[in-house]
This record gives C-alpha cells, sequence and structure tokens, in this order.
C-alpha cells in the first residue's frame, strides 16, 4: 500500500499528496521479524483468527515483492497529482510549533492552520513501479 505525505507541489503551485517511498532497509526489517515470528500485537489477533503459516507465507511474499520493487526503483517520489519530483514537504499540519517555522515556498509567507478535516476522494489512481501515473 502507497504511503503519502503533504507537501507543497512546486509545479502544481498547490498543496498536493506525495509519496513516501519506504526504504528497502525498512523491507529488510520486515522480513526478518516474520521469519523469526516477530509480529505486532495486532498481527497476532490475526494470525490466530486466519491461520499463522498461511498469514506469514502472505507477508513474506508481499515483503519480498517490495524488496524486489524497492530496490529496482529508480525515481525519487512524486506529486500524486502531477508526477513532479520537485516538491516541499510539509510539517504535520497538527503542529503547531514547527507550522510557525515553515515559510511558504512560492510567497515566503506562513501557511496557517485554522481547523482540520479529512477527506478522500473515492477510487484510488494508478501508479506504475516509477511512480508515474497510469
Amino acid at each position: 500500500m502507497l504511503r503519502d505525505s503533504l507537501v507543497w507541489c512546486l509545479d502544481c503551485r498547490a498543496l498536493r499528496s506525495a509519496e513516501e517511498l519506504p526504504t528497502a532497509e525498512s523491507f529488510e526489517r520486515r522480513i526478518e521479524a516474520l521469519r523469526q515470528n516477530r509480529l505486532e500485537e495486532y498481527e497476532i489477533e490475526i494470525v490466530q483468527a486466519i491461520g499463522e503459516a498461511e498469514w506469514i507465507a502472505e507477508k513474506l511474499a508481499e515483503a519480498t515483492a517490495g524488496l524486489r520493487w524497492r530496490r529496482e526503483r529508480c525515481s525519487p517520489p512524486r506529486c500524486l497529482e502531477c508526477g513532479s519530483t520537485d516538491f516541499v514537504p510539509i510539517p504535520m499540519l497538527f503542529d503547531d510549533e514547527e507550522m510557525e517555522h515553515f515559510i511558504h515556498p512560492d510567497c515566503g509567507g506562513n501557511l496557517i492552520r485554522t481547523g482540520g478535516m479529512f477527506a478522500r476522494e473515492s477510487g484510488y489512481p494508478l501508479y506504475d513501479g516509477e511512480g508515474k501515473r497510469l
């Protein structure tokens, strides 16, 4: 599953989501943890419900595929709207202290949080292994 983070895209000139690329090392750690049966608490409950061997085999296959993809991926993270790699990460909007020091990349002003909400489009766009929108 693709993780994303809030950025100011310099090509879109707007707040956008950009890819957060996991490291190859994070996949390697995950594979090792699965092989040694070091599971998170919520994972233990899943394993108990559906069967350990089947679940671990599935997760090992996912992590191995993720590791292969990450090692082959050449491009840096991309804006999920336009595909640009030219963006500035935005501090978590819920951290007022960090936001006080964030300078807007285009005008030099400050972004001000006035409230919070969560919205996501229905349906998800598809991307290739290099993060280019299909």
